[in-house]
């Protein structure tokens, strides 16, 4: 982590902050419509990375380490299952003949959706969100919980340009749901599982819709 006691950092760590997870996702929502989705978010997820790992103390076997999957698949399972009890009701009341589509319709494509949205969404969005926000700004914070609810919002924020309230509320639940395990369990392989889940779910409910860049505005 890096110490804030000196007063230029913590203007520096602040700039870096605001700029990363307030403008960014700000200017992402005003400009769409002009810019590239996926080249945005890969831009900014590169400058992500090379700040982790310029991090002091941060270490790159921590996003590799799975260990303590095994001591955190019973908090997953539970949390998991809690998530589908939430979701498919949800997806029932408000999607009508859009939930369990892709089930029904294109079980090969949810298939393909399950085993590629790790990799190319959620990863990013944890590295960035998870141990690149806690370590290197948590100390900007006057307490644990500040931090979360702090990383709660951003994480919503982020995913703004969608300019759906579902979205919105999903995303509120969901980032809360992942600062929390990761600040609790320090695992990013933990909270990664759980993202990917998490996701899963939503595309299987059929409130992926929600999250479909190229339905944004119907």
């Amino acid at each position: 982590m890096i110490q804030t006691g000196d007063s230029l950092t913590t203007i520096r760590l602040w700039i870096e902050f605001t700029a990363l997870y307030l403008f960014a996702p700000l200017a992402l929502w005003i400009f769409l419509p002009y810019v590239s989705l996926f080249g945005s978010i890969a831009a900014v997820t590169v400058i992500g990375i090379v700040l982790l790992l310029r991090t002091p103390g941060f270490k790159l076997r921590e996003l590799l380490d799975i260990g303590k999957l095994k001591e955190t698949w019973p908090l997953i399972l539970v949390l998991s299952l809690l998530t589908a009890l939430f979701l498919f009701p949800l997806s029932y009341y408000i999607m009508g003949d859009r939930f369990i589509r892709l089930l029904k319709d294109s079980p090969l494509f949810l298939a393909i959706l399950w085993v590629l949205y790790p990799w190319f969404s959620v990863l990013g969005q944890e590295i960035i969100y998870r141990p690149l926000f806690f370590k290197r700004y948590g100390h900007l914070f006057q307490s644990e919980n500040i931090a979360i609810l702090t990383n709660t919002f951003c994480f919503a924020l982020a995913h703004a340009f969608y300019e759906r309230w579902v979205t919105f509320i999903l995303t509120l639940a969901g980032g809360y749901m992942f600062a929390w395990i990761y600040v609790k369990t320090k695992s990013f392989s933990a909270v990664f599982v759980m993202h990917w889940i998490a996701g899963g779910l939503i595309f299987t409910s059929g409130l992926g819709w929600y999250f479909y860049h190229g339905a944004i505005g119907q």
